[in-house]
């Protein structure tokens, strides 16, 4: 029954029982050791607890899935997309690079669960922004070509950072599709996003839960 799951409801499935598994114990822990009084409480704020969890989370897929339906639309993209590696040098395109620069900056500074993205046009000509990370990604592109320009969530797999030490990151990676022939592949984004930094995320939005299940062990 779980293959026939959309990815995206698998990946929302698998992170949330490996962020959430914790809590649900510990919320265990507190209701077999607190007195009948508390109890109902304890039960009702990990409850809380996997809700807000579940709910910041997709916030995080929505905002990530959003900024590559905006590649789509933008011109300055679909210059960068469409622009053959020869012609790079011009300044049509060096316009659309430079405001693609912009709009990533403010995107890292506001996502900050970000780790890096990754830019592929047509011709081969590429842009990143962010941790410049290396790992092995392959398999993720030709999920991204099966889906035919759908977002792909990966699951949680570890890389390398060209600035030192290895990140345990997950990943959307979009086939982008020309917006006047919707069946005609003009790039490929990469979104990856920092897994510790998620779940710091996560927590920071459920520290009235946390409190309350402190208080009463």
């Amino acid at each position: 029954m779980f293959r026939n799951w959309g990815l995206k409801k698998q990946f929302l499935t698998v992170f949330l029982i490996l962020i959430t598994l914790p809590t649900v114990l510990f919320g265990f822990l507190i209701y077999y050791q607190t007195t009948t009084t508390f109890k109902e409480q304890a039960e009702q704020n990990t409850i809380r607890r996997m809700e807000v969890n579940e709910e910041t989370l997709k916030s995080m897929v929505a905002s990530i899935e959003n900024m590559t339906s905006y590649m789509i639309y933008d011109s300055d993209f679909r210059t960068f997309f469409k622009t053959a590696k020869e012609d790079t040098h011009e300044m049509a395109y060096k316009r659309a690079e430079e405001s693609i620069r912009g709009y990533f900056t403010f995107q890292l500074m506001t996502h900050d669960y970000i780790n890096s993205i990754e830019l592929r046009g047509y011709d081969g000509n590429s842009l990143e922004f962010g941790n410049p990370v290396s790992g092995e990604e392959e398999e993720l592109d030709l999920a991204a070509l099966h889906e035919s320009g759908a977002p792909t969530w990966s699951s949680t797999y570890q890389v390398e950072s060209d600035w030192g030490g290895t990140y345990n990151v997950l990943s959307l990676t979009r086939i982008i599709n020309d917006l006047r022939n919707i069946n005609q592949a003009i790039g490929l984004v990469r979104v990856r996003l920092d897994q510790a930094a998620v779940f710091d995320r996560m927590e920071a939005n459920a520290p009235l839960q946390q409190g309350k299940l402190l208080y009463y062990v």
